[in-house]
């Protein structure tokens, strides 16, 4: 098969549909992320969704009650941290697969991950562009 005949393949009607139907399952994949955490003694459990956001804290026991409201506070915010990471595992199983071949999904998340990376190998940018990818000066906005 010449490289032509593969290009339109890769472009037909019905492989464009393929690939919008599976961004799109990705895509509700990543929406439906959630996930729990319960701290011990289960003093409080706490489930976020999937931008992390807290979207239920219950209080399952009366452990709660004995503590001061400063272990209290911390308590819940190590355990709303802990649902978070597990919520961030499920959206980089999701996504990891597309990523670009280097591009690490923490990275990604933090803004850490260099902008040149997300590009595909070999592709010529003009100099404006170029110099926004690899971080330089002449690269920012202006503002």
């Amino acid at each position: 098969m010449s490289t032509s005949d593969e290009l339109d393949e890769d472009f037909s009607p019905e492989s464009y549909r393929t690939r919008l139907d599976n961004l799109m399952q990705m895509r509700n994949r990543l929406k439906s992320v959630s996930a729990s955490a319960t701290a011990p003694r289960k003093v409080v459990s706490v489930t976020v969704g999937n931008g992390g956001e807290l979207t239920d804290l219950s209080f399952p026991t009366n452990a709660y009650k004995t503590m001061s409201r400063t272990e209290l506070a911390a308590t819940i915010l190590r355990t709303v941290a802990e649902a978070r990471t597990k919520a961030m595992q499920q959206s980089a199983e999701t996504l990891g697969p597309i990523l670009p071949a280097g591009v690490d999904f923490d990275h990604l998340v933090d803004g850490t991950v260099e902008m040149k990376d997300l590009l595909p190998e070999g592709i010529s940018l003009p100099p404006h562009l170029a110099e926004f990818f690899e971080g330089r000066p002449g690269g920012s906005t202006g503002r």
